[in-house]
């Protein structure tokens, strides 16, 4: 997990005057598994994916797809990185 007071890769230094803020929308599908615990299982598994990327600074603001681990696009992920103040 990284530093919180540390700034990510690709994203312009915030003014400390300023708080920092994130809108995220996220729309995906999963189907196709045997039971619901299996598509909520791939779900999680996708998210987490997501989740690590984000935190580690590799998605910038914009639209992401969302893939599964297996590279089948299960939907996209809408961010938007601002700050307010």
């Amino acid at each position: 997990m990284r530093d919180s007071t540390m700034p990510l890769d690709g994203f312009d230094q915030i003014d400390p005057e300023v708080l920092a803020a994130l809108t995220c929308h996220i729309e995906m599908e999963v189907s196709g598994g045997k039971t619901p615990r299996e598509v909520a299982n791939a779900t999680a598994e996708a998210l987490r994916l997501v989740a690590a990327k984000i935190e580690n600074g590799q998605l910038d603001t914009g639209h992401h797809p969302i893939m599964s681990v297996t590279g089948q696009q299960l939907g996209e992920i809408y961010l938007d990185f601002f700050s307010e103040g």
